[in-house]
């Protein structure tokens, strides 16, 4: 796939993004891996005592610990925030060039920023001269990912709007563009009041513009899976919508509430005068702290945040001394309280964690991030269910490897942890132990696999129909087909919905040849046939099964069912695929008596329309020869009849010879019309039979032809008629074409007449040349009897006119038995 120069820009900026929030969330991860290590605390406190920037963000890191909540908290954050980045990356994967994929992996990653509480920590570990520029970034974070997700889901699926009338694409950018400045206004918001500005701009603006998309998309949708796409989707934004109401009055309760309260440390502090505030507040809630060196001076102080005001505007320390500062927070808004060298708060010292102090709003921030998780949920079922970007694949195969790495780790983690304390050993484990543990997950790992994969594909695709099912549903459905055209795609569909098949393909054997009658899912171009050799299936290509489909021991067709990429048939899709077939081959035997018979019936009106097409021809040959040949001689006989009356008693010498003349003449007359005769029907065929046909015709060939025949009798004059013909074209073409002489045999074989001509030209390719119109006449001949016709021939060997035709069993052989007559040349 090429990019354009724009694709390129967009790749470069999502990389940025998403880097830079990798960043932030590791740096805001930092305080709680310290808080919940004692070992990584002490040592970033060593690192942190050390020049460098790395050592700031060290010791920042490990100061930031010691105000950090719960461990549990932090692992719903940044789970939150992984699942988030995955997705965005995979979407981003599928669909590069996609416009709501780009929006919706945008919005994904701003989601995973803005919704993690834990990962503002982050604010506390950069050094504070960079505080600047991270608010800034912090600020762009929030818009810019905020308007990303609206758009994605005003743009979902199809990356356009709804309508396209003129009027509505009129004020379309106007629109936009208000809705882009709310937006960007309300997101700014967010950046101040993280829990009531992410619940009221996620859980009400992005839910109630994106109902209004996907409602005018579901009334303007045409054909029913549009329609189905936006109504999933609708009800996850409903949810969020409906969730988030009742939500906002908790977060914004005044209530009683006993408030939460943080001890932030502060480091050793020079005497002087600094300033104090909260951050998210900072006009409203500020003071100044003075740091004295009396001795009488406390270590401790603390501040209460009520209605968005400090209790007090004035804090005393004392210096050169590790003190601390407890904030007690009644809001429900985020609080926290920032020392800084200057009124400006360009020279920060010490920067506090945010804390609620109404646990009502905390708890609803958590509920509705858990909510509002399933409108990025719903765009994957979506997604999942109707394959709009075919991501089904990449989410089934992450979902079966993400749970069989996690029982392994599990499973792992308990026999080293349970083994290594029975023998005393705690987490140590010897080599022996290794080796055992690493041969039990081998044995493992095939069985909770597949059970992974059976979990996975229960939870991409829904509940599957057992094998017992399959086979059920598939009699039932061909029960109900009466057509023979619907029931080789009823078969293929019940196939590739029973095994998850990607695609499955239903052959037919016609004569030597398996040819491709049906697919699932259908497709306008079939594969194209192939050969076969006795029963066994020739090669289908990437396809991950082929099962022949046999009746009596006659191979009657196959079915061939290709699994998605890195999939496997599993021993149950293996036995249910034998089943099928077991069950298709009375059926497709069916099928092809039908297709047939369809095919004889269609031979049979075009073989009846080229023998009357052949008679019409005969009757003019008929006529042209009398006309040419007999009639002549006739017309010369009678001018000759007038001349000798005339010439009676005038030159009885002249007269006598020509009276001889119209003897010879009329003799010459009355074997043409023989000749004749015989072209049209001999009648010694009538009166001796074939074999004396034939001999009788070989006396007259130019070249020697030895008629042979066995147990041949007298037979209808259909029969008779057309065998001998057969005969005599082949015959003809043998003089025509090849030289030496020509064998001709005849013989009846229990209910068959079977005849066959060789000469001893130089033959021909079969297949290489066109019928031409004699040959086409003896198959017509032989077909219409019901009898079969071929020719046998190669370059440079002998050429073979076989054929055979049903008769009544003869009684007794035939006396001519053995009997040839070579004709002289």
């Amino acid at each position: 796939m090429r990019f354009s120069r724009r694709d390129l820009l967009f790749f470069i900026f999502f990389g940025l993004a998403f880097s830079s929030a990798v960043c932030w969330l590791l740096l805001g991860l930092l305080p709680t891996i310290a808080a919940a290590d004692p070992d990584v605390h002490r040592s970033l406190h060593r690192w942190g005592a050390t020049n460098g920037v790395l050592a700031q963000l060290a010791g920042n890191a490990a100061q930031a610990s010691h105000g950090t909540g719960a461990t549990g908290q932090a692992v719903l954050d940044f789970g939150f925030s992984v699942v988030n980045l995955v997705l965005a990356v995979f979407v981003l994967r599928l669909r590069p060039c996609d416009l709501t994929a780009r929006l919706l992996a945008l919005g994904m990653v701003g989601v995973a920023v803005a919704f993690n509480l834990r990962g503002h920590d982050a604010l506390q570990v950069v050094p504070v001269s960079w505080l600047g520029e991270i608010d800034i970034w912090h600020v762009l974070v929030h818009v810019l990912s905020g308007l990303a997700y609206l758009f994605a889901l005003l743009l979902f699926p199809d990356g356009r709007f709804v309508s396209r009338r003129p009027i509505v694409r009129a004020f379309r950018i106007p629109v936009m563009m208000v809705v882009t400045l709310i937006f960007t206004m309300l997101s700014l918001f967010t950046t101040s009041d993280h829990t009531l500005g992410l619940v009221l701009v996620f859980g009400i603006l992005v839910p109630v513009a994106a109902v209004v998309a996907q409602f005018g998309r579901l009334r303007a949708a045409s054909d029913p899976e549009t329609r189905q796409q936006s109504r999933v989707l609708m009800w996850a934004l409903v949810a969020a919508l409906a969730t988030a109401v009742p939500l906002i009055f908790l977060t914004t309760s005044k209530d009683q509430d006993p408030g939460e309260r943080l001890t932030n440390e502060v480091q050793p502090l020079a005497s002087g005068s600094y300033f104090f505030r909260c951050d998210p507040h900072p006009v409203d809630m500020v003071g100044s702290l003075v740091v004295t060196d009396e001795p009488e001076a406390p270590v401790s102080a603390g501040v209460t945040a009520r209605r968005n005001r400090f209790d007090t505007g004035r804090i005393v320390l004392a210096s050169d001394r590790r003190t601390t500062i407890e904030l007690t927070n009644f809001d429900a808004d985020l609080h926290n309280v920032a020392v800084y060298r200057d009124a400006a708060a360009t020279d920060p010292v010490f920067i506090g964690p945010e804390i609620s102090g109404v646990n009502s709003a905390a708890f609803s921030f958590r509920l509705f991030r858990l909510i509002f998780a399933v409108i990025p949920i719903a765009l994957i079922v979506g997604l999942v269910r109707f394959r709009l970007w075919d991501i089904d694949r990449i989410v089934n195969r992450t979902l079966v490897y993400g749970i069989v790495v996690g029982v392994i780790t599990l499973a792992y983690l308990a026999l080293v942890v349970g083994l290594g304390t029975l023998v005393g050993r705690g987490t140590q484990i010897d080599v022996a132990l290794s080796v055992v543990l690493t041969a039990l997950i081998a044995m493992i790992f095939q069985p909770l696999r597949e059970r992974a994969r059976r979990l996975a594909n229960r939870l991409i695709y829904g509940r599957r129909a057992t094998p017992y099912e399959v086979l059920s549903k598939f009699s039932d459905r061909v029960s109900e087909t009466y057509a023979v055209d619907d029931v080789l795609p009823t078969m293929a569909r019940t196939v590739g919905e029973g095994m998850n098949a990607s695609r499955v393909e239903v052959w037919l054997l016609v004569g030597d040849k398996l040819v491709c009658s049906a697919t699932w899912p259908e497709m306008e171009t079939h594969s194209s046939a192939k050969l076969i050799d006795g029963n066994e299936l020739p090669s289908f290509g990437n396809s991950s099964r082929a099962i022949g489909v046999a009746h009596g021991g006659d191979l009657l067709g196959a079915i061939c069912v290709t699994k998605p990429p890195g999939e496997e048939l599993t021993p149950i899709e293996q036995r249910l695929l034998s089943g099928i077939a077991s069950q298709a081959g009375l059926m497709l035997r069916n099928v092809r008596l039908g297709a047939e018979l369809s095919a004889r019936i269609d031979e049979l009106g075009a073989s009846r329309k080229r023998i009357v097409s052949a008679q019409d021809t005969e009757r003019r040959r008929i006529e042209r020869d009398i006309h040419d040949g007999a009639q002549q001689d006739l017309v010369a006989l009678g001018m000759k009849l007038r001349v000798a009356q005339d010439l009676v008693g005038r030159d009885p010498d002249r007269s006598q010879q020509l009276m001889e003349e119209i003897q010879r003449d009329t003799s010459d007359a009355l074997q043409t019309l023989r000749d004749l005769a015989r072209g049209i029907y001999p009648p010694i065929l009538s009166d001796r039979g074939i074999v004396h046909a034939l001999e009788a015709y070989a006396l007259r060939c130019p070249v020697t032809v030895v008629v042979r025949g066995t147990s041949v009798e007298r037979y209808s004059r259909e029969v008779e008629n057309a065998v001998y013909f057969c005969c005599l074209e082949a015959i003809q073409n043998a003089v025509k074409h090849a030289y030496g002489p020509i064998g001709v045999t005849v013989w009846q074989q229990n209910a068959h007449l079977g005849f066959e001509v060789a000469d001893s030209g130089p033959g021909f390719v079969s297949g290489a040349h066109a019928e031409g119109s004699g040959l086409q006449n003896m198959i017509d001949r032989v077909a219409a009897l019901g009898g079969t016709l071929e020719i046998v021939s190669q370059q440079g060997t002998t050429t073979l006119v076989r054929g055979r035709v049903p008769v009544s069993p003869a009684p007794q052989p035939s006396s001519r038995t053995g009997r040839g007559t070579p004709a002289p040349r």
